[in-house]
């Protein structure tokens, strides 16, 4: 963790419940100290984790993209203004002085022994309004923000190598009041929508293909984040509802734990795989589902699904970052999908960046790479396969009425881009639906070849052997 020149603590609370404590001083090495609510903290654990496991989980809570700078800053100045000599970018410092930042889901964190300071609930209802005017101001800032950060890619290199597709745009939180207008909660509320800003020259119409996804999914029987195409402040964006909130009865917003499947496995590296680790590694998700969901052949029958949905669609950019687990009393559940798209109709790679069954080139998965899928992680082939098969019939029309939908609800600034990009979103899942049928006839033939050959032998056999005494 770095030289101290001061004690630090760190203090991590899940729904305002003191789950563990990161201990730094100048004299000693680092410390975890668990909490009683360390256990719910993570479906990974087993308690016994060390100060290196909490480090990991910990670092999968910063914010992304260029939003990281203004945390790194403020946990310099408060370092400073501390006399704690300690790395400004280290996960722990730079949690530990933003302790008072909207963090996901239920995770909150402390700096000076003490809860977090509970604000003053607010109901939603009284949160102030946002102007259009105001939007595009906010927005605006966003779009500098990103375009700032270091680990954006713009202009021909976001074309020449693996760039996410929406997960770095930028992006604000927002919330929608009764009326469905927009507001914005209070420094201590917590607000309910992500907006992203459609600011690739690469993605034209990506606003509205990603909510044409996200509804096509959700058709199928994938939970997925509600989402739509908006002109917010003279921007095109694409809004998100958070899965992590939820209104409480007095209309006051509250938190869900939710974790990322990276800290729930715990793993460590980026949300993207490589070297040995470049295998998706689904084996994991399917055990924490099959361990910790209250209906576990449910729960993995939904993730196939969503994994069905990635190859027809052609969403690329299915990343580890991308999936991971809401707790709900003591269990888990796949958290709703989110920034599920579709690079056909671009320029960007479209490789799959997790596979299946061995193969991320989606026209050459088939029948056999989902048995292999279903080997390595210990699931009952035939069964996955009718679920893939399901999926299958039912997208091609959950993607047309989700296109009807969009139309009626969504705003476009230039509709032919989406148009455009959808007709050939359509086109890729009719021809992976032919692929998938057309090997499944010559499995089906080659297994009625050898049940038929198997016959004759036995048949043959019975005839040396006579007629029967």
């Amino acid at each position: 963790m770095g030289a101290y020149s001061a004690p630090m603590d760190l203090d991590v609370y899940i729904h305002g419940v003191h789950a563990m404590s990161l201990e730094a001083d100048p004299q000693e090495p680092p410390r975890l100290r668990p909490g009683p609510s360390m256990a719910g903290v993570s479906v990974g654990w087993t308690g016994a984790e060390d100060i290196h496991a909490a480090q990991r989980w910990l670092r999968l809570c910063l914010p992304e993209n260029g939003a990281l700078d203004a945390y790194v800053e403020r946990a310099a100045n408060l370092l400073l203004a501390h006399r704690i000599n300690a790395v400004p970018r280290l996960p722990e410092t730079v949690l530990w002085g933003n302790a008072d930042s909207e963090y996901s889901g239920a995770v909150s964190m402390s700096s000076d022994g003490a809860p977090p300071l509970a604000s003053t609930p607010v109901p939603l209802s009284q949160y102030p309004s946002v102007s259009d005017a105001d939007m595009g101001v906010l927005l605006a800032n966003a779009v500098h923000e990103a375009r700032a950060g270091s680990n954006r890619g713009y202009g021909v290199t976001a074309h020449r190598a693996r760039a996410s597709l929406s997960g770095q745009r930028p992006k604000i939180s927002l919330s929608t009041s009764g009326d469905g207008a927009w507001c914005l909660g209070e420094p201590g509320c917590l607000n309910t929508w992500i907006v992203k800003v459609e600011d690739s020259p690469g993605l034209p119409g990506e606003a509205g293909v990603e909510s044409v996804c996200q509804a096509a999914i959700g058709l199928v029987g994938v939970r997925a984040a509600r989402t739509s195409a908006r002109v917010l402040g003279g921007y095109q964006c694409v809004v998100s509802e958070r899965s992590d909130r939820v209104a409480g009865a007095d209309g006051c917003i509250l938190p869900v734990h939710q974790e990322e499947l990276r800290q729930a496995a715990g793993w460590g590296g980026g949300k993207y795989p490589t070297g040995i680790a470049s295998e998706p590694r689904w084996k994991t998700v399917y055990q924490i589902l099959r361990q910790h969901a209250a209906t576990p052949d449910e729960a993995c029958d939904e993730f196939t699904r969503l994994l069905a949905c990635t190859w027809l669609l052609g969403h690329a950019d299915l990343h580890f970052g991308n999936l991971g687990f809401i707790h709900e009393e003591g269990r888990v559940r796949l958290a709703p999908a989110y920034d599920v798209s579709s690079s056909v109709g671009t320029r960007y790679d479209k490789t799959l960046v997790l596979g299946v069954g061995g193969q991320r080139h989606p026209h050459k998965i088939g029948p056999a790479q989902w048995r292999a899928h279903a080997r390595s992680c210990d699931l009952d082939t035939e069964r996955v396969l009718g679920v893939v098969s399901e999926t299958i019939n039912a997208l091609p029309d959950a993607f047309a009425q989700a296109r009807i939908l969009g139309k009626s609800n969504d705003e476009y600034r230039v509709a032919r881009h989406v148009d455009s990009r959808c007709e050939k979103v359509a086109r890729h899942i009719r021809l992976r639906r032919e692929h998938f049928a057309r090997g499944m006839a010559r499995q089906g033939a080659s297994r009625q070849s050898d049940a038929d050959a198997a016959c004759d032998g036995r048949s043959k056999g019975n005839e040396d052997a006579g007629p029967p005494l």
